[in-house]
């Protein structure tokens, strides 16, 4: 694999496709970026995001969270950039 391909990564957007949950297959682990916006997810659970161990930018913005649970990102080591703006969070 060049450097190239290996800083750049693989994008998956899968917005607008009324998602109401992280999908939990289907999602390959070479996936480095992935915008999940513009659905109607409610809740990350400690199991949301198993499949995205590889993760390193999720885009998670324009949904309709209301709750993240404790742990819900401890599955995704690699996550160093996180957008959750125009959600209905009440307590971070």
């Amino acid at each position: 694999m060049s450097n190239a391909r290996k800083r750049c990564g693989i994008f998956v957007c899968m917005t607008t496709v009324w998602l109401h949950q992280v999908p939990r297959s289907g999602i390959s682990p070479t996936v480095t970026s992935l915008d999940l916006s513009k659905n109607q997810l409610t809740m990350l659970t400690s199991g949301s995001l198993v499949a995205l161990r590889n993760v390193v930018r999720l885009k998670l913005d324009n949904n309709e969270i209301e709750r993240i649970l404790d742990g819900a990102f401890e599955l995704t080591p690699s996550l160093q950039n996180l957008h959750l703006s125009s959600n209905n969070l009440t307590t971070v």
